[in-house]
């Protein structure tokens, strides 16, 4: 899993004179080894975040303590949420990457599960709504279950599996 947070930052006074100052990081970075390494001081003290690599949008002035913050808490987030971030941000189960890694219990994670035929034989087979008899099973319509399962859930399909609000 690539979970790394990476921003091109450049000395905001030195781009509007078309002396480009900046450089990469790999978050978490302290503060002032950016402010150093691009060149800020007491008249240039203004930066810009002009490129990124992350599975979730960055601003041009977004806080760098608070993505240093989130680079260091990525290590405690399952790959499964990060694998599926953009998804998960899109549902509404989550506002932020911080709403996330607060609380990454707040979804049920089946994995492999990408459709509703899948999700119906998983629900079948684990005996999740009542155990059926091996002979009675191949007559239950598995995609209609699970489809039925997900609109009684608000369960979504996210890249790798499908996802409950838990």
């Amino acid at each position: 899993m690539d979970n790394h947070i990476s921003i091109f930052v450049e000395n905001l006074a030195r781009q509007n004179t078309g002396n480009t100052k900046g450089a990469w990081f790999t978050l978490p970075v302290p503060f002032n080894t950016i402010a150093q390494k691009i060149g800020l001081n007491e008249t240039e003290e203004e930066w810009i975040i002009t490129d990124y690599e992350a599975p979730f949008d960055i601003g041009e002035y977004d806080n760098i303590n608070k993505l240093n913050r989130i680079a260091a808490e990525i290590e405690n987030i399952p790959d499964y949420l990060w694998e599926n971030l953009q998804d998960l941000l899109g549902s509404g189960i989550y506002d932020s990457v911080e709403d996330l890694i607060n609380d990454p219990e707040r979804v049920t994670y089946l994995p492999n599960i990408l459709e509703d035929t899948d999700l119906g034989n998983y629900l079948v087979e684990n005996n999740y709504w009542h155990e059926v008899p091996d002979v009675l099973t191949g007559y239950i319509d598995t995609r209609k279950y699970g489809q039925d399962y997900r609109f009684s859930t608000d369960g979504f399909y996210a890249k790798t599996g499908f996802f409950i609000s838990a």
